[in-house]
């Protein structure tokens, strides 16, 4: 059995992990020397780590070879090159998750490309885990603000996830939130949290200075670690206390713990059979909210009207009122009725109307909602391409043989925005086979 100092730190309950992966360390035994004499219990990864590697040496070169014949997508190819590293280290680290449900992961980033598209993000998110479909797999998701979305909904379903990026203690806090939140969320729906695991990567240098600085400051005693919970037992009655960083959690927050820790408690207490996974966490008044009022969004609207007459009739009402705001622009109701109407009239010289559906791929901006007005005017039904996807998402959806079938005629230029070609018309089977789809 090595005694190296790293050894030594993994015995206090320091994990080791190291922050590159390569074929050749794979194939040369390097990593399992590492877990051997460095115990080394943790891979993490990402595209410049992997680039590096396949670019040095040979390792690569009958898979790189075998996919370029099967794949024209590069991106798809160097993804495929990094999940069979991934998966080799994976089973390699497979026992030490197996002893230690805490160690032995391997992290692999999504696309860098998509750290500021919240529902790309998740998307990919989703389908690493799916493709490589290991337990001891952390997919790596950027901090960014729409990484927080894509964190908490991970989160929620049941993924673990290595979270990076993280330069400041505030993004820290939203990190830590996000995190919560999706746990109470996987909780609600019925969910077990038991086998979720999260690391977060801060990157401790940028904060040294600071944190010196407040400690400095507040003297005395104060928090060592980010969260700790203690309990004493003295004549027969436990006292418990709670340490942690008011930089990372409000007081809120900490109360909303300890509720949840008591519901634990007592649903333990009444009884002790029960299975992990079935034990609540949210208090009654917490499940109220969840179930019943945040769900109470019933409204009631004339049932023999379509959106866009409802719209109309309240164009008569009040045509002066500024119906819509978009930075510096704004319409009001009678101008945003008049521009729609322009609009629906040409529609339906294109031949738009019942059963047509037309495709709208636009930014967010007035001109959006005066061609979604007008499509529903003249009759049509509108699907939206979201402009923020990759344009190589949006060529794929485009070229799938599905939606180049049975189109009936192409509508260019009726609302553009730099160029973008932004409508097309099709029947309505497709349409409805586009709802299911997206």
């Amino acid at each position: 059995m090595a005694d190296s100092r790293l050894h030594r730190l993994s015995a206090r309950g320091q994990s080791v992990w190291i922050d590159y992966l390569s074929r050749d360390m794979l194939a040369q035994g390097e990593l399992a020397r590492m877990m051997e004499e460095d115990a080394v219990v943790g891979v993490t990864s990402n595209p410049t780590i992997f680039q590096k590697a396949i670019s040095h040496g040979s390792a690569y070169d009958e898979q790189l070879e075998e996919l370029l014949v099967q794949e024209a997508d590069l991106k798809e190819v160097f993804l495929q090159l990094a999940v069979r590293d991934v998966e080799a280290a994976l089973d390699l680290l497979a026992p030490v998750h197996e002893r230690s449900p805490e160690d032995g992961y391997v992290s692999l980033e999504v696309d860098p490309t998509l750290a500021y598209d919240a529902e790309a993000t998740f998307d990919e998110a989703l389908r690493l885990h799916t493709w490589i479909d290991r337990p001891n797999l952390l997919v790596k998701i950027p901090a960014t603000k729409p990484g927080l979305g894509a964190i908490e909904d991970c989160i929620a379903r049941g993924r673990s996830i290595n979270v990076t990026l993280i330069f400041s203690l505030e993004r820290y806090r939203e990190v830590a939130e996000a995190y919560l939140r999706g746990l109470e969320r996987l909780v609600a729906s019925g969910g077990s949290p038991a086998r979720v695991r999260s690391v977060a990567s801060f990157f401790v240098s940028r904060v040294d200075t600071e944190a010196d600085k407040r400690l400095e400051a507040i003297g005395g005693e104060s928090a060592k670690v980010d969260l700790d919970f203690g309990l004493t037992e003295n004549a027969g009655r436990l006292s418990g206390s709670i340490q942690y960083a008011t930089d990372l959690f409000d007081a809120e927050t900490i109360d909303r713990l300890v509720g949840h820790w008591g519901v634990l408690l007592e649903a333990i207490v009444a009884d002790p059979g029960q299975r992990i996974s079935q034990l609540p966490l949210l208090t009654e008044a917490e499940r109220h909210q969840l179930l019943v009022q945040w769900n109470d969004t019933a409204v009631e609207y004339p049932r023999d009207r379509c959106i866009h007459q409802l719209f109309e009739a309240q164009v008569e009402r009040s045509p002066g009122a500024t119906a819509l705001v978009y930075e510096d622009q704004q319409l009001t109701y009678g101008e945003l009725n008049a521009r729609a109407n322009r609009l629906a009239h040409h529609l339906r010289s294109l031949g738009v109307g019942p059963g047509v559906l037309v495709g709208v791929c636009l930014e967010r901006s007035l001109e959006l909602v005066v061609g979604l007005l007008a499509i529903l005017k003249a009759g049509g039904a509108y699907v939206p391409l979201d402009p923020s996807y990759p344009a190589e998402r949006l060529a794929f959806m485009l070229q799938d043989p599905f939606l180049q079938s049975r189109y009936l005629k192409r509508i260019d230029r009726l609302i553009e925005l730099a160029g973008q070609e932004i409508a097309r018309t099709r029947s309505q089977p497709e349409f409805q086979k586009l709802a299911r789809m997206y």
